[in-house]
C-alpha cells in the first residue's frame, strides 16, 4: 500500500478539525419478502377432485435485524465474566515465578556518563517480517541522524531513501504536531523509562520482508533482556522507509500512530489489540493524516466491502487481512471523538479495564450514560 500525500507541511488547525467534523448516517432501503402464489387446481364434474399437492412455502422475511433470543444460561455466563476480577498481566513476575529471576538480574544496566552522538552506530533487534503470528529477529546496524528534542532518529546503515533533510523535516512536524497532540489526548510515554534517557528511539529501515507495512511497535523493548531477549531496552518504534515521503502528512501519521502505541501500554499495559489499533488510527486523524490505502482502496473503503466484521476482534497475521478492521476501528475511533469529546477518549485509554468495559464504564459517567450498543 502507499499513500499519495504531497510533501506539504503539517496543518497548525487541528482543534478546528474536531470542532467542524461531522457525522452523518443512511438508512438502508427496505426490502419485501418475494411473493410465491399458490396455483389452483382443476376440478372435473366425473372425477372426484384430487387433493392439492402441498407447495413448499416460506415465511416472509421480517424488516429490520432478525434477533434470536439469548439462552438464560449464556446471559448468566456473561454476568460472571463481566463480574470477575481480572489480574492483569505482569511480565516482571512471572519471571519471577517461572524463570526464577531475582530482583538483580531484572535491572537494566545503564552505564554513567554515556550519551548518544550524531553518527553512532548502533545494532538493534528488528523484526524480518509483519506478518504471521511467530516474529523472527535480526540485528540491524543503524546509524544515529538527527537528534531532536524528544527523539533519537535512527536508520539502517543501508537506508537510501532518507536524506538529512528530509529526515530534519520529519522531526521538526513530529516535535511541532505529532508529540503535542497525542500526549494532549491520550497521555505520556514512560520517561525516563527503562533506559532512564526522556528521548525516545525512532529506527527507520528499509526492509524487503515488510512489504508496504509501514512500521511496529512492540512493549517488548520495555522489558530487560532477562525478561524478553529480544528486547532493545529502549522506548522505540520502527517505522519502514519508502511508501510515503519523509516531510508528508502521511509519514506524521505513521509516525502518530506508533506513539500512540508507546504511550498506550505506559498508560494500561493490558489493553485489547482491537482497541490499541483503533486509538492509534486515531492518532493518524488527529494529525490530519487519511485511512492507509492498499490494493487502490483505503482501509475505510475495504471495511465498506466487508461491514459485517466484527469489530473488537483482531486477525492474527499483520498483513491484508487486517485491512479492513484497520477501517473499522478508524470509523469508530473517530465517531466516538466526534460525538463525546477528547475527554471520554483520555479517560478510556487511561481505565485500567481492557477494551469494552473501559468504554462502558467511561460512558455511564456522562449525561445520559449511553450504552457501548447504542454507542456502536
Amino acid at each position: 500500500m502507499a499513500f499519495s500525500y504531497s510533501k506539504i507541511k503539517l496543518p497548525l488547525i487541528i482543534i478546528g478539525v474536531i470542532v467542524l467534523l461531522l457525522s452523518a448516517c443512511s438508512t438502508p432501503a427496505e426490502t419485501e419478502a418475494p411473493e410465491h402464489p399458490t396455483e389452483g387446481v382443476q376440478e372435473t364434474a366425473t372425477q372426484a377432485p384430487e387433493q392439492p399437492t402441498p407447495q413448499p412455502t416460506r415465511e416472509a422475511i421480517p424488516e429490520g435485524l432478525i434477533k434470536v433470543p439469548v439462552p438464560e444460561s449464556a446471559l448468566q455466563t456473561a454476568i460472571d465474566l463481566a463480574e470477575a476480577e481480572r489480574s492483569p498481566v505482569d511480565r516482571i513476575q512471572i519471571a519471577k515465578q517461572f524463570k526464577g529471576l531475582s530482583d538483580e538480574e531484572l535491572v537494566v544496566q545503564i552505564p554513567e556518563g554515556t550519551e548518544f552522538q550524531l553518527n553512532e552506530r548502533v545494532d538493534f533487534l528488528i523484526k524480518k517480517n509483519l506478518g504471521g503470528t511467530t516474529p523472527d529477529y535480526q540485528s540491524l546496524p543503524a546509524r544515529l541522524r538527527h537528534i531532536s528534542e524528544n527523539a533519537y532518529w535512527w536508520t539502517s546503515v543501508n537506508a537510501t531513501l532518507a536524506s538529512d533533510e528530509d529526515i530534519v523535516a520529519a522531526a521538526e512536524n513530529f516535535e511541532a504536531e505529532v508529540m503535542p497532540i497525542n500526549r494532549l489526548i491520550f497521555g505520556k510515554e514512560w520517561s525516563p523509562g527503562i533506559d532512564g534517557d526522556p528521548r525516545i528511539h525512532i529506527l527507520m529501515v528499509q526492509e524487503t520482508g515488510w512489504g508496504n507495512s509501514f512500521g511496529y511497535f512492540s512493549n517488548i523493548h520495555e522489558y530487560p533482556k532477562a525478561v524478553e531477549p529480544a528486547s532493545n531496552e529502549k522506548e522505540m518504534f520502527f517505522v519502514n522507509l519508502g511508501p510515503v515521503a519523509l516531510d508528508s502528512v502521511g509519514f506524521a501519521g505513521e509516525l502518530s500512530h506508533e506513539l500512540h502505541h508507546l504511550i498506550h501500554w505506559n498508560q494500561d499495559h493490558n489493553e485489547d489489540l482491537w482497541f490499541q489499533e483503533a486509538m492509534s488510527e486515531l492518532a493518524k486523524f488527529l494529525v490530519g493524516a487519511g485511512p492507509s490505502t492498499a490494493r487502490g482502496s483505503n482501509n475505510a473503503e475495504l471495511f465498506a466491502e466487508d461491514p459485517t466484521i466484527q469489530l473488537t476482534s483482531w486477525p492474527e497475521r499483520s498483513d491484508q487481512l487486517s485491512r479492513p478492521h484497520y477501517g473499522a476501528v478508524w470509523l469508530y475511533s473517530v465517531y466516538l471523538l466526534e460525538q463525546y469529546g477528547p475527554e471520554l477518549i483520555k479517560s478510556i485509554v487511561q481505565n485500567p479495564a481492557p477494551g469494552v468495559i473501559a468504554i462502558r464504564e467511561e460512558l455511564a459517567k456522562l449525561p445520559d450514560a449511553p450504552e457501548f450498543d447504542e454507542v456502536y
